[in-house]
């Protein structure tokens, strides 16, 4: 039993007046823990835990859960419950149990094509672009907020390489006729496919710990990079299906901005995925030379 799953199990008895019979860890990072739950009178539920003295917590990932369903356009697990577990102020979310089953799963499972997963994702951001949510809800993960800590913190020698792409990117920051709320974190993993009751088949999303209020085009790299279709005919579904204007070049800086972050914070500052994240850059860095080098056009 790791550490915080005794505080999963107080939540659920503080929160949910029920004892945990079963926890699993399902995803730990620094951020958060998420854990399925088996309770004592046959429930079962998910319980994310946020670390505590957080800006971000459960209370927000609820608001834009709840902002999100009832705008009607994306399902999203029921939030059976949020709160505070004491004494080491944590805050706790716990949601309905939908099952193991996602989109990426049934990719794999040759259940789905990837040109149709593609097209999904698509069609759920640009329904999540159109819900109607406060910036102030979201405020404190601004683009221009995200561009300053980069070049903080990023790689000196990597952020030269990149800088046309960022500096495209930070002029994306002055555009707020264009702003919308994206996800943030929208892969195929995200994706749910509950298999029985009501709601079988029907996509559910998860894990709004990323949303933010930015360009469509922000979303839309963020999926290209995170699902390992930066280029090619699944980019092009993915857009499609999305419909709109989206601005090519502005996309492309985005992937760069994207890929280069994922890079510097979870290989390099976390240590995870060092692998998958240095193909992607590599991936990155070479497919998008024009971008990066542009007064090599014509040469």
């Amino acid at each position: 039993m790791s550490r915080s799953e005794p505080v999963v199990a107080r939540a659920c008895a503080l929160l949910l007046k029920a004892s945990a019979r079963d926890v699993t860890t399902l995803v730990l990072t620094p951020k958060a823990g998420v854990y399925r739950v088996r309770l004592t009178d046959g429930r079962r539920v998910v319980v994310k835990l946020y670390a505590p003295a957080r800006s971000y917590t459960a209370f927000t990932e609820r608001d834009l859960m709840r902002a999100v369903s009832a705008a009607g356009h994306v399902a999203t697990p029921t939030v059976l419950a949020c709160g505070t577990v004491p004494p080491h102020g944590a805050t706790v979310l716990i949601a309905s149990d939908l099952g193991e089953r996602t989109l990426g799963q049934a990719v794999r499972d040759k259940a789905v094509s990837e040109r149709e997963a593609m097209h999904r994702c698509g069609r759920i951001l640009a329904q999540i672009h159109q819900v109607p949510v406060a910036p102030s809800l979201v405020a404190h993960r601004s683009l221009a907020r995200q561009c300053a800590l980069l070049r903080r913190v990023g790689p000196s020698e990597l952020l030269h390489r990149i800088r046309p792409a960022l500096d495209r990117v930070e002029a994306a920051c002055d555009m707020p006729a264009h702003l919308v709320l994206c996800h943030g974190d929208l892969h195929l993993e995200n994706v749910l496919l509950p298999m029985r009751g009501p709601m079988a088949g029907t996509e559910h999303v998860i894990d709004f710990e990323e949303t933010t209020y930015c360009v469509p085009e922000y979303d839309l790299a963020q999926t290209l990079v995170t699902c390992d279709v930066m280029t090619g005919p699944a980019r092009n579904h993915l857009v499609a299906a999305h419909g709109g204007s989206v601005a090519a070049g502005l996309l492309d800086a985005l992937i760069i901005f994207h890929t280069v972050r994922g890079w510097t914070y979870a290989a390099l500052a976390e240590k995870r995925d060092r692998g998958l994240w240095a193909a992607r850059l590599d991936h990155v860095l070479a497919t998008f030379a024009p971008l990066l080098y542009p007064q090599r056009k014509g040469h």
